[in-house]
């Protein structure tokens, strides 16, 4: 008979109990440990989505990074309204399913990254054919180069509203440092694409069009780590016995 809280198998009556209390005693130390990465990795994240729009006003002045920002606020209206609600979703459930001994990543990362293609695709078309007409007749002529930097970030904003609601396997799944890594991997290359863009004295819609190719990849690899987190957790789930 399985004991209340834990994480056995009914089958598996070698194996030491883990009541519940023993199994968030372990979550509580895994988490600890993973918290200096953690932190880390959220510096990065915030710096890696500050440092374009203060690299941007730096080299290419005021009135173009206005007309980013407000390129970088309507781009992110979707990411806001879809993206979130189904990454507090994928989370809840992954970390349910973390807590009660299941190993069931794989199969919810697939179907999330089904549902989101499904929405990111049509959205980032919209997005970079629809942009440079209706920026204008939105908000006036004067940011039509707004509607251009827009569809320069399709590419960005179809990347990361795949990738990015699914994003927490790697912490869930115990793979704290490896996110690390990819935020200060993402961190160099978003501020790397800009500077070389600076250097060899590109405009500033073809500097976004380099930032959003750029980002993109990051994600693009973000949704790789994700995935191969989830591959791991699913070939270590125990044998069903017959």
């Amino acid at each position: 008979m399985r004991p209340v809280g834990g994480w056995n198998r009914p089958d598996d009556l070698s194996a030491p109990v883990v009541t519940g209390a023993t199994a968030r005693s372990d979550d509580v130390r895994a988490y600890v440990n993973q918290a200096p990465a953690l932190s880390l990795a959220g510096l990065l994240n915030a710096a890696g989505l500050y440092a374009p729009p203060l690299l941007i006003t730096t080299f290419f002045g005021l009135a173009d990074a206005g007309q980013f920002g407000l390129a970088q606020r309507v781009v992110a209206i979707p990411v806001a309204l879809l993206g979130q609600a189904t990454a507090q979703v994928y989370l809840g459930w992954l970390s349910e399913n973390k807590r009660s001994g299941q190993f069931g990543a794989l199969r919810a990362l697939t179907k999330a990254t089904r549902l989101l293609l499904l929405a990111a695709v049509p959205m980032g078309l919209i997005v970079l054919v629809a942009s440079p007409s209706a920026f204008p007749l939105l908000f006036g002529e004067r940011w039509g180069v707004a509607g251009s930097m827009a569809a320069a970030l399709s590419i960005n904003l179809a990347a990361q509203l795949v990738a990015a609601p699914v994003s927490q396997t790697l912490i869930v799944l115990g793979h704290a440092r490896l996110q690390l890594a990819w935020d200060a991997g993402r961190f160099t290359l978003v501020v790397g694409s800009l500077l070389a863009c600076v250097h060899f004295e590109v405009g500033v819609v073809a500097t976004v069009w380099t930032f959003s190719l750029a980002s993109a990849v990051a994600y693009v690899l973000s949704w790789g780590l994700s995935r191969w987190a989830a591959v791991v957790e699913h070939r270590s789930a125990p044998v069903p016995q017959p």
